[in-house]
């Protein structure tokens, strides 16, 4: 009975205690912001009662929280004191107090400072779009510039990285198509100064977080800079109160060409077998009497070009590498078997491409007192392309100090400087463009010259070695004069830069609830590019031709800020700041170039004789804004935002040059609301967010508004010449911006969602408005066109498994954007403006990037011709002419006697017609577009008993495009002038007529008779919508492993950590057709020029002590 009284007076003391009080214990650590390091004695205290602790050595701390208390108050000297909710596993990071942010990013850093189990959790009040990537993000993928480590990582954000030529930075798209003329880029602020200079020379490893800005709240703090939405990235700093810290990190690997080229042929054999294809057809279908054995025959015994009149091939006999000269077999359409070689040609790709070495060296050293902090790193890159001598050589230093002499004042100086060279040989649209070369010569051509009798190489007179084959002497078809693995020899093509930034900022706070700052920001860049041509070989032989051209960069941006912030019986917050912000830039350009060059290798314009031009340009660029912001806080749960600037641009004459753009945004803790205190088990966070805005667009170039002329020779007399037209009503493009967006965290952080709806309609856009030629001019630039961008966009993030060693996260990201054409620009007609139907291929009521062209109705089996779609008008005057632009035919418009603008004709219109000629073709918009429907990333990241583990992918669902590759492949030119395609196999003839493949008549024509019309072989790849590719692919872009020491194993030897680490880029590229990689440009497509994005493994180690 005893025992009985004691239990159930126990049970009663437990129900009392769950009814009357409930504790409960919350542990958690508190990082610096910037170094990531943990901090030592931290203050946590629970708001409202007597209960608190300080961190550890490792920065953890556990902290009991009593019933109904759910804050805490971090405290440190030096840096800034947060309340934060309390949440298991949280990571608190806090802010130094000398640090100075707009509002806009103060609001997204205070989002970004407290973490949740798996991942970044935003801010209670920031009514905007904005995500951001922390640190351990940016060094899993340890990319060369920080434009490589953003790709998937943010919803509605797209990286294309269009070429492999290291040193070069992605682009990068925000949200889709934000103008149509006037720039698409983002503007890069670095530690709250905006950045003119290459982002590709910062050293990501000096990079903290990278957030990026979506939409209209964007606009108080950078105007009309912000128009296309911003990326702020925040550098490290030394920790206060630290002994200091010295990181060393080394890198080594390799980068290579792992994405496979098209499937196009690589032996002489094949090659030869598709010429005689096309040699045979040409004879079978210009016969009298077509007989395809005959025409086999016939193909045989001219497969080569012996250098007469009337030779049907243009292959030369010179480049016979066999030992007879009927190699194909006229039975089989294969080559003889047994055939004796006299020689083998050299592969281009392994004279043009390599495997190419990339090491790089970083030390790091930061710490710092109560009053001073300082961080400071040097960094060394060799970073070599796979196209053979492109190279990438970056030196960095930078230098950040914070220093409070008083409590009411805090300085800064910060300084990056970056020293870097880049050999880009090769890869321009002429004829030396190595990439360009390995498509398209044929197999049978060889690197190097041989003596068409017995094979045997020639030697270099005057160089040494095999000399290189540049085809002049057996006049060989293909780019004549040319060869890219000679000129990689003895051409150059350098671009060194010299790029230093330096910023201060002053903050003070003498008086109560006031902050003053002041900031300045200097960026300074030189860069030279140097080019020689050889004057041995190639296009410049006997010659030799030195390009160089200087230009210097500077830009400075001066910012003045006053923030007051206030709180009113502890439930109504207020926050303002008002502030004025001036911006000048200026770019100065020097060019010259001779030719008659002594020294092979002399850069310097003195060695060579003859001046063939020489020319010099200067620009400037003043804006100046002034700029206000107000935002109001009630207890935590309702969030309302009004901002605004009065932008002023000198792209636009005096009267038109300022603009008033400004946002307003609400946003709702509904998780702080009573009704949803039975959800707090499952619903840790919910907001809701809204804002609606304008924002600015200047970005046409400089002096638009006015007539340009310049200066030319006139028999010895200066002269001036008309260049281009202005307008001086030009103005501001404007974008009215709304988005609604929705934050969403389960289970303290087990899930996070974020879905963002916007909308944007762009008016009064920068267009240049076409004009009669009889005025002198073809255009003028003005404001005219209207545009509507919209779209959806999703984030998740998941924490799939955590214990004490193990924990696995899943990331997604999904964006759906699309770009309506409400209105063109007009032109000029019979005194009114009559809106254009068709602007660059848009049309009004149709997506941006809908796709005109012909389309293609496969292959007349009778006679193998291809077929396209033609349009014929019953109402025209001769019904029976084709239309060939039916969409700007039909919707033209012109303005009657009344003076009433009407459509030009009355249509009716015949189609799906037949023609074999593409150029009696219709084009039309054929229901497909370049943009891909879906856009996104994702990832796991997994770490287990100190080993790292993350993968990242990418992906596009929808959109087409031209492969042009493949279309040339495809062609049908002068046999021995281009390589083939493998499809060029599936192409008809006699023997198979059931194909989509057109005849091959090796660039020949088939002549019309009484049942056929002409046909011509080089029409085989016009462009229509035959060589149209879905874009919807999947790329493998990174994936890392990494092993982190435990402390205990080495502590002994000084070392506070130690990880190394492997990493791999670019493994595969999964899409529609071998070789087509769609990531490289925003809507798809290739470019036989192109320098295809480079694979990358990479080893490390990296240690702090």
């Amino acid at each position: 009975m005893r025992k009985f009284s004691v239990l159930l007076t126990a049970l009663l003391l437990i129900g009392v205690s769950a009814v009357f009080g409930q504790e409960r214990s919350i542990s958690g650590k508190v990082l610096d912001s910037e170094s990531g390091e943990p901090l030592v004695g931290v203050s946590i205290s629970v708001v409202g009662a007597d209960t608190g602790t300080s961190t550890d050595e490792n920065g953890d701390f556990t902290v009991t929280l009593p019933d109904g208390f759910t804050k805490l108050r971090v405290e440190q000297t030096s840096y800034k004191t947060q309340e934060v909710t309390a949440a298991e596993g949280m990571v608190i990071r806090l802010v130094l107090s000398s640090t100075v942010l707009s509002e806009a990013e103060s609001e997204v850093l205070t989002e970004a400072e407290v973490e949740v189990a798996m991942g970044t959790k935003k801010g209670k009040g920031y009514v905007g779009s904005a995500q951001t990537v922390q640190q351990e993000t940016i060094e899993k993928k340890s990319p060369s510039d920080i434009t490589k480590a953003l790709a998937g990582e943010f919803s509605g954000v797209r990286i294309a990285t269009n070429t492999g030529q290291p040193g070069v930075e992605s682009k990068v798209r925000i949200r889709g198509i934000a103008s149509l003329n006037a720039g698409g880029d983002a503007l890069y602020v670095v530690d709250g100064i905006p950045y003119g200079g290459d982002v590709s020379s910062i050293d990501p490893n000096d990079i903290v977080s990278t957030t990026v800005l979506k939409d209209a709240t964007a606009t108080a703090m950078y105007g009309a800079r912000g128009a296309n939405g911003v990326i702020l990235i925040t550098t490290k700093k030394g920790t206060a109160g630290s002994e200091g810290k010295i990181e060393v990190d080394l890198q080594t690997g390799i980068n290579f060409r792992l994405l496979p080229m098209h499937d196009r042929i690589t032996t002489p054999e094949e090659y030869m077998e598709a010429g005689w294809l096309g040699l045979a057809n040409y004879f079978y279908m210009n016969s009298s009497t077509p007989n395809y054995d005959v025409a086999k025959q016939q193909a045989t015994d001219n497969l080569w070009n012996m250098g007469g009149e009337n030779e049907l091939s243009g292959l030369p006999i010179a480049y016979n590498i066999w030992t007879q000269n009927d190699v194909i077999d006229p039975k089989t359409g294969k080559i003889r078997s047994g055939l004796g070689r006299k020689y083998s040609p050299e592969s281009w790709q392994d004279h043009i491409f390599r495997i190419g070495k990339k090491y790089s060296a970083g030390v790091k050293i930061s710490g710092g007192s109560d009053k001073t902090t300082y961080f400071t790193s040097i960094n060394y890159l060799n970073d070599e392309g796979y196209y053979i001598r492109s190279k990438y050589n970056r030196l960095t230093a930078t230098t950040n100090l914070d220093y409070s002499p008083k409590k009411w004042l805090t300085a800064n100086f910060k300084a990056m400087y970056a020293y870097s060279t880049m050999n880009r040989l090769g890869q321009g649209d002429g004829a030396n463009n190595g990439f360009n070369f390995v498509y398209y010569v044929p197999p049978i051509y060889p690197v190097f010259r041989h003596n068409p009798a017995d094979g045997s190489l020639y030697k270099d007179e005057y160089l040494g070695g095999n000399q290189y084959d540049y085809g002049r002497e057996l006049k060989r078809p293909f780019s004549l004069g040319i060869n890219p693995a000679g000129a990689l020899q003895l051409d150059q093509n350098l671009l060194q830069q010299h790029n230093l930034a330096l910023s201060n900022f002053l903050k003070f706070e003498f008086i109560k609830d006031l902050v003053i700052t002041i900031t300045n920001g200097y960026n300074f860049n030189f860069q030279q590019a140097s080019q020689i041509l050889n004057k041995f070989y190639g296009d410049a032989q006997g010659v030799g031709y030195v390009y160089k051209t200087d230009q210097m960069f500077t830009d400075f941006t001066s910012r003045q800020q006053i923030a007051y912030k206030k709180t009113v019986a502890e439930i109504h917050n207020l926050d303002a700041m008002f502030g004025h912000d001036f911006r000048t830039l200026e770019l100065k350009q020097l060019s010259a170039n001779r030719s008659g060059m002594v020294k092979p290798y002399d850069f310097e314009l003195d060695n060579a004789i003859k001046l063939r031009d020489a020319s010099s340009t200067a620009s400037d660029y003043t804006s100046e804004s002034y700029m206000g912001e107000v935002r109001y806080n009630y207890d935590e749960k309702y969030f309302a935002t009004a901002n605004g600037s009065v932008y002023g641009s000198s792209n636009f004459a005096p009267g038109n040059q300022y603009g008033l753009f400004w946002s307003v945004g609400a946003a709702w803790n509904i998780h702080r609301e009573l009704f949803m205190a039975s959800a707090k088990k499952w619903i840790s966070s919910l907001k809701v967010r809204a804002n609606f805005g304008a924002s600015g667009n200047d970005q046409i170039g400089s002096y638009r508004y006015t007539d340009m002329y310049s200066i030319i020779n006139s028999d010895d007399q200066p002269a001036v010449n008309f260049v281009r037209k202005g307008n001086p009503n030009l103005t501001w493009e404007t974008a009215y911006k709304a988005n609604l967006g929705v934050d969403l965290e389960l289970k303290k952080g087990k899930l996070y969602l974020e879905a963002d709806l916007y909308n944007t309609t762009i008016v009064n856009t920068l267009a240049f408005r076409s004009v009669a030629r009889s005025n002198g001019y073809n255009y003028i630039p003005v404001n005219d066109g209207k545009f509507r961008n919209y779209g959806l966009e999703l984030m998740v993030k998941a924490n799939l498994l955590k214990t004490r060693d193990v924990d696995v996260n899943f990331r997604v990201t999904g964006s759906y954007s699309k770009a309506l054409v409400l209105a063109n620009p007009r032109v000029n007609v019979k005194s009114k403006l009559v809106e254009m139907p068709l602007n660059d291929g848009r049309a009004v009521g149709h997506f941006i990037g809908d796709i005109y062209t012909r389309r293609y109705m496969g292959v007349d089996s009778e006679t193998g011709f291809g077929q396209w779609e033609q349009w014929t008008d019953d109402n025209a005057s001769k019904p029976d002419d084709p239309v060939l632009d039916t969409y700007i035919y039909e919707h033209e418009k012109t303005v009657d006697d009344n003076g009433n603008i009407v459509n030009k004709r009355d249509v009716q219109w015949v189609k799906e017609q037949i023609t074999n000629d593409p150029n009696k073709a219709s084009r039309f918009f054929i229901g497909k577009n370049a943009y891909p429907d879906v856009f996104g990333g994702f990832g796991i990241d997994a770490s287990a008993y100190g080993f790292d583990f993350s993968a990242s992918f990418e992906y596009l669902i929808g959109g087409y495009n031209y492969d042009r590759i493949y279309q040339n492949l495809m062609g049908d030119g002068l046999f021995g002038k281009s390589n083939y395609h493998k499809d060029i196999f599936k192409a008809w003839t006699p023997d198979n007529t059931n194909t989509n493949v057109p005849i091959l008549l090796a660039g020949k024509v088939a002549q019309a008779t009484a049942s056929r019309p002409e046909y011509n072989g080089d029409w085989s790849d016009y462009g229509s919508d035959r060589f149209l590719i879905s874009n919807t692919a999947l790329k493998l872009s990174n994936v890392r492993l990494a092993y982190n020491f435990p402390h205990k194993m080495i502590e002994k030897v000084k070392l506070k950590s130690l990880s190394l680490w492997v990493r791999a880029d670019n493994l595969f590229v999964l899409s529609h057709r071998k070789g087509y990689d769609p990531f490289t440009y925003f809507g798809g497509g290739n470019d036989r020029y192109q320098y295809t994005p480079l694979s990358t493994l990479v080893g490390g180690l990296k240690f702090t002590f």
